[in-house]
């Protein structure tokens, strides 16, 4: 058998907690074949082989694009292969080797990290808005009572004190501290 022609090889759709060790995470090892059909297995991130726990299948899809029930363009419903299967097996062991030779486990890994970095950056900036959108009314309050203690003919240094806790207070509470 020659050279298995596959491209697009890609390790994605990362299952369990980013906390938990390799050994027990799976993901959908995916390639094309020079057709553009698109196939994926489901294999752990510690290995690349099949989880001791599932099914041993690869995945064939049709081609990217092809609108669902298309038959005429090339539409069939995900067909379930052995992996055993000299062809698939074939296949499936280009697309580990690629997997390996370029990391590809850990860049997704990184894409994980990276994304769940960003999602925590958007709940803290919702967060920061929400507080702040709670604690206007208090601001507002708090800034008259500074302006009128700080506005009195004859401003003492315990009302200076008061407008600063007041509105130290507020811009705490703004901003979620």
């Amino acid at each position: 058998m020659g050279k298995i022609n596959i491209s697009n090889v890609h390790v994605d759709s990362l299952r369990g907690q980013s906390t938990d060790p390799l050994n027990e995470r799976i993901g959908a090892l995916g390639w094309n074949d020079a057709k553009g059909l698109r196939y994926h297995a489901w294999v752990r991130l510690d290995t690349l082989d099949f989880p001791a726990n599932a099914n041993q299948i690869i995945y064939k899809n049709p081609p990217a694009g092809v609108k669902h029930n298309d038959t005429a363009n090339g539409y069939f419903n995900t067909r379930c292969l052995r992996p055993l299967a000299a062809n698939n097996m074939g296949m499936l062991l280009r697309a580990r080797a690629i997997a390996a030779e370029h990391k590809l486990v850990e860049k997704a890994l990184e894409d994980e990290k990276r994304a769940e970095a960003e999602a925590q950056a958007l709940r803290d900036a919702e967060w920061k808005i929400e507080c702040a959108k709670e604690a206007g009314p208090d601001l507002l309050i708090a800034a008259k009572g500074a302006l009128a203690a700080l506005s009195q003919p004859a401003t003492f240094p315990a009302d200076i004190d008061a407008a600063k806790k007041w509105l130290t207070d507020a811009i705490a509470k703004a901003e979620g501290r």
